[in-house]
């Protein structure tokens, strides 16, 4: 499979992804910040923020699709995602490759909890929610990434 993505759903995409936890901006701080696990309360509220982010851009003129990626970043491809419980093509193809990218950075990036995990565990990581939490055919997409060409845009974005 090749995604082939047209330049104005690349656009969408870009721009969705930047703005994906736009949402967060309605949580509060106890919660967002907070340095350890969250209870089942401080969840639910957290597990908000996709909603908020849609019900803050869904009324802009000309960003519907955008809100539509904020608004489905946690879904899962076989369902019980959230907020939604979307699943397989209910989700906006730009959500469902974000959701990769999503978790390929939060897997390599160092968190105040723990360092940054090596790209081969992240790989290992999203091959393992292959058809779970990620569309196959994405997957499939990612993996032909070559480490080099995403060891390269760590580098830039670091810099």
């Amino acid at each position: 499979m090749r995604v082939g993505l047209a330049q104005r759903e690349l656009e969408v995409l870009e721009i969705g992804a930047l703005l994906h936890d736009i949402g967060k901006a309605g949580i509060p701080h106890n919660v967002l910040m907070k340095p350890g696990p969250l209870n089942e309360r401080e969840w639910r509220v957290m597990k908000m923020h996709p909603a908020m982010g849609w019900e803050l851009l869904h009324r802009v003129p000309g960003t519907r699709a955008e809100a539509d990626i904020v608004h489905s970043h946690h879904e899962r491809f076989a369902g019980g995602g959230y907020p939604r419980a979307l699943a397989k093509e209910q989700i906006p193809i730009g959500a469902r490759i974000f959701s990769i990218a999503d978790t390929l950075d939060s897997i390599l990036a160092d968190r105040p909890y723990r360092a940054g995990q090596p790209l081969s565990k992240a790989r290992e990581e999203i091959s393992i929610g292959s058809g779970t939490q990620f569309d196959p055919e994405l997957v499939q997409c990612f993996d032909r990434i070559p480490d080099t060409m995403i060891e390269e845009l760590q580098q830039r974005l670091k810099d």
